[in-house]
């Protein structure tokens, strides 16, 4: 299991693409990304990186309707991550959020939540569609919207 994050090189000019985080990590089938938020303040700029991970390294789903997973999920086996439930709001990006891939443009409500959700000592992982998805790119738009099911029922936990 490769729990490692892709190695990709910086950008140097913020303006050669909108897609420019997401060009140099394209999803394959059976694959998402995974956000890691870093460790902050409050105030401080939200930042991360973006990982690709298959869904085979994913918790075994859990089923709708039931109760939450009585045996321990580990960590050593499985990537573990919290999926984000939020409403967008206003589709004006007015915050943003710095990877070493490039910076995304983000809505209010999704930095809100991230700056919400963040650990004062320690990095977490997530998945938010607004983040872990490529917004511009149709084609993976449909194909990630597919496996929401997956993802959601694949979460230790939902925020």
């Amino acid at each position: 299991m490769s729990k490692t994050p892709l190695v990709l090189r910086r950008k140097t000019a913020v303006a050669d693409s909108e897609d420019l985080p997401y060009e140099d990590m394209p999803l394959s089938a059976g694959q998402i990304r995974l956000l890691r938020l870093n460790a902050g303040q409050e105030a401080d700029q939200l930042n991360g990186e973006l990982i690709v991970t298959s869904l085979e390294e994913l918790p075994p789903r859990q089923k709708a309707g039931t109760a939450a997973q009585t045996d321990p999920i580990d960590p050593e086996k499985y990537v573990c991550f919290d999926a984000i439930s939020y409403v967008w709001g206003q589709s004006t990006f007015t915050d943003t959020f710095f990877t070493p891939q490039g910076s995304i443009p983000i809505t209010a409500s999704l930095a809100s939540i991230l700056r919400r959700l963040r650990d004062k000592k320690t990095s977490h992982l997530y998945w938010a569609d607004g983040l872990c998805v490529n917004q511009s790119d149709l084609a993976e738009k449909e194909v990630q919207v597919s496996l929401m099911g997956i993802i959601y029922s694949s979460a230790i936990m939902l925020s």
